[in-house]
């Protein structure tokens, strides 16, 4: 068994100085000298400096010889231990670097009316208070509130970012924005507001959609728009972007619906007061109607014209009125009128037929 004396070679000769009969230098007077003294407090001095306190705690002002200056107060277990600075007539400090460190307790006189919260430190200010820091000023704190009971501005000539990975809020009676240029990046962006409304009184003015997605609208009541301009709708009618497109019939490349509840109130209205309306169909133009079909010229010449047969078809029969009614052929090639049933002619006055060769009747 190894024995404490063996473990730590305690048998071994004594360690001797290198240097025979070294001696060290003398740093002075060692001795305290008692200046004030009673049974509670004193004034001492010795080499190192001056301590001005209690006898029991320690507290006091230490003055060091090296420029130091300490003052410590007691333990706040022996009743108090606050250290109380009351300048009426101002206070000016000049230091370097600085660190302060406050830790709150339950008990202290701070927690007067407040049973959640720590409190550390405060500072009430009867005036303007102003900060001047030539470097970065960073406030750290598990939360921090600025309030102002009037006004908050922030001013950055350089810039000022907020950057947050959770939740930003702004909750203001009103909001007025004045920028040069404003942009927003992100995945989403929702508003849900009772109103919005964008006026500018400036004719170079403008507002630009451009996306390579999807315009996706959903109105519950009335659309009204004003052109004061030219309008131009291009659709090129492209194949469905990856994923599910958001119209999935794709036969058309334009869909107008118009869907009432009662009739009357689904109808469309097309006006041109003063100039012309055309559809031009690369392919069928087909015009549909389940009621009256109309078309109209008030004055001046109305034309419809075929490459191939035109095809007149009425379940009840075809009536044409005019003033006067003319057949032409505007080319060499002949009319002809047939019916499975019978031809009625029928005129109030004369029936002329006039014919630059022969009339075959059979």
């Amino acid at each position: 068994m190894t024995t404490n004396t063996s473990k730590f070679n305690a048998s071994a000769p004594l360690v001797k100085p290198t240097t025979e009969d070294e001696s060290q230098p003398s740093i002075g007077n060692t001795f305290k000298i008692v200046e004030v003294n009673n049974e509670q407090f004193i004034i001492r001095t010795d080499i190192k400096g001056t301590f001005l306190g209690g006898k029991d705690q320690g507290h006091g002002i230490h003055v060091f010889q090296n420029g130091n200056i300490n003052v410590q107060t007691g333990g706040k277990q022996f009743g108090n231990g606050k250290l109380v600075t009351i300048s009426r007539g101002g206070q000016i400090t000049k230091s370097g670097p600085t660190i302060v460190e406050r830790t709150g307790y339950k008990k202290s006189f701070l927690q007067e009316g407040e049973d959640e919260k720590i409190i550390a430190a405060e500072t009430i200010n009867y005036g303007d208070v102003l900060e001047e820091t030539h470097g970065t000023h960073t406030i750290k704190a598990d939360n921090i509130v600025i309030d102002a009971s009037d006004t908050l501005i922030l001013k950055g000539p350089g810039g000022i970012t907020i950057d947050t990975t959770a939740l930003l809020k702004l909750v203001a009676a009103d909001i007025n924005e004045e920028y040069v240029t404003k942009t927003e990046e992100g995945e989403k962006l929702e508003h849900k507001v009772q109103e919005r409304k964008m006026t500018s009184t400036d004719v170079r003015s403008s507002d630009n959609i451009v996306i390579s997605g999807h315009i996706n609208r959903r109105i519950g009541g009335d659309y009204d728009m004003d052109v004061g301009g030219v309008s131009a709708t291009r659709i090129q009618g492209n194949k469905a972007l990856k994923g599910v497109p958001l119209v999935l019939n794709r036969l058309y490349g334009l869909h107008i619906g118009l869907d009432a509840p009662s009739a009357g109130f689904g109808g469309m209205n097309i006006t041109s007061k003063s100039g012309s309306v055309k559809i031009d169909a690369g392919v069928d133009l087909q015009l549909s109607a389940k009621a009256l079909f109309d078309i109209k010229s008030i004055a001046g010449l109305g034309n419809i014209s075929t490459g191939a047969n035109l095809n007149l078809k009425s379940a009840t029969g075809i009536a044409m009125t005019s003033g006067g009614l003319s057949l032409p052929s505007l080319i060499d090639n002949d009319i002809t009128i047939k019916s499975d049933n019978d031809i009625v002619i029928d005129a109030a006055k004369n029936v002329d037929i006039d014919a630059g060769s022969k009339i075959y009747l059979n």
